[in-house]
């Protein structure tokens, strides 16, 4: 994507929609995955019960910056009709590799602050 153009044309801003629309589904997946640690998967009828000493110290931070990062690609996004949004510019260069790498960070945090689990 470098060297950043002025204005962006159609393709690049279809790529950048693209990629929030992944950055999304990502955080989605950092949610089941490291958040909820297993215990909900999405599209299953299963919870793991026996697990839920998994799901321990979430910080009000982690669950904030989740959520930013959420709506940033769900506004982004071309997988949902938002008319309004339509000419919304997309992100830069910068700006998206700052929410790339919040990704990871957010990982790690919720890793490095997450409460040990009780034992058994």
């Amino acid at each position: 994507m470098e060297p950043w153009p002025v204005y962006p044309g159609e393709e690049l801003v279809r790529d950048v929609r693209i990629l929030y629309s992944d950055i999304r589904a990502t955080v989605e997946k950092v949610v089941e995955d490291v958040v909820l640690n297993g215990v909900i998967t999405r599209f299953s009828d299963m919870v793991g019960v026996g697990n839920l000493h998994k799901i321990t110290g979430l910080r009000k931070q982690d669950a904030d910056d989740i959520v930013i990062l959420w709506k940033k690609g769900h506004r982004m996004t071309e997988a949902h009709l938002q008319a309004m949004n339509k000419d919304m510019p997309v992100a830069g260069l910068e700006e998206i590799k700052t929410d790339v790498a919040s990704i990871q960070l957010l990982v790690d945090n919720v890793n490095k602050y997450r409460a040990k689990p009780a034992e058994a």
